[in-house]
């Protein structure tokens, strides 16, 4: 798996954001695979914050209260702030990363 570059991300985002018209600022990026699957949180939380989860090999199974969604090879998912979620299982191959982020409440788009 190739080292993430979460600084040129960052700089990409932020740029990009202000051209839509809206400010987004990155928090933080984690990577997941299957030999570091404890960055996985299998525990009912929420942020006050977005998360944008990608799937990018296997199968990964989240629960909303009591409801569940499954997330395989090219999709992803947004969870808003305040939205309590965990990891419920996932596949031995899993690979995915998650990037959280805030959106100016300022945003035009909101």
């Amino acid at each position: 798996m190739e080292k993430i570059n979460v600084d040129a991300i960052n700089k990409t985002s932020i740029s990009a954001a202000r051209d839509y018209c809206f400010a987004v600022k990155p928090l933080w990026l984690i990577a997941t695979n299957s030999e570091n699957t404890y960055t996985l949180n299998c525990r009912n939380h929420n942020h006050a914050f977005y998360e944008l989860h990608i799937i990018t090999s296997g199968r990964l199974i989240y629960y909303f209260g009591t409801e569940e969604l499954t997330l395989c090879e090219s999709q992803f998912t947004v969870i808003p702030p305040h939205h309590r979620h965990k990891v419920q299982s996932h596949s031995d191959n899993i690979e995915k990363f998650t990037l959280a982020f805030e959106i100016d409440t300022n945003s035009p788009v909101l």
